[in-house]
């Protein structure tokens, strides 16, 4: 599915029932300027709320010199700067988050994450669905002012979740089949 970000809220402000915007730079329409000022804050938070497939990558994080305060934790490594949540360490160690930054007592860290995909183009079908529904919730009291819309987004916004939950973990099931013969993961456990 190839869409724009203006594409994209063109669905929220249409399930709203605002005209759709030519373009979302354009600082004349107010449809389009709350959109733009709403897009960034919505599109982090609808990623960081389920493991988007679409939306995930692998890395082996960068460990820092700098060792942890305290006791607690041998070793700190950098996060990526485009990493919005974790889905997955290989080897399933034992870590905590904080800031920016993942402290654990391994010393090798290789992660599956969701990142910040800011190319739209790239987005699956249900990851659009549940970015107009998000967007559409916040546009609903500064376009419409109506509460009661907002929360109907809101509840829509929850349902696309809770189905991409369910793509996901059927994904996840074949995955865990493949993972068995996968190079990547073979390699890492050496």
């Amino acid at each position: 599915m190839s869409i724009s970000i203006t594409g994209v809220c063109n669905i929220a402000l249409v399930k709203i029932g605002v005209d759709p915007i030519s373009d979302i730079n354009d600082a004349t329409s107010k449809p389009a300027r709350t959109c733009l000022a709403l897009w960034e804050g919505n599109r982090d938070a609808v990623l960081e709320a389920a493991k988007w497939k679409c939306a995930s990558k692998r890395a082996e994080l960068t460990l820092l010199e700098d060792t942890p305060i305290g006791d607690e934790w041998a070793y700190q490594y950098q996060l990526p700067s485009d990493y919005i949540r974790m889905i997955a360490a290989l080897g399933e160690p034992v870590y905590l988050i904080e800031g920016d930054k993942l402290l654990t007592d391994d010393d090798v860290i290789f992660i599956r994450y969701v990142y910040r995909l800011t190319t739209t183009g790239s987005y699956h079908p249900t990851l659009v669905e549940a970015m107009a529904a998000r967007l559409a919730s916040a546009l609903a009291i500064p376009l419409k002012a109506s509460p009661n819309l907002r929360n109907s987004m809101y509840q829509e916004f929850q349902f696309i979740l809770t189905t991409a939950e369910v793509i996901n973990a059927f994904d996840d099931q074949l995955d865990e089949q493949v993972r068995k013969e996968d190079s990547w993961h073979a390699a890492r456990r050496r």
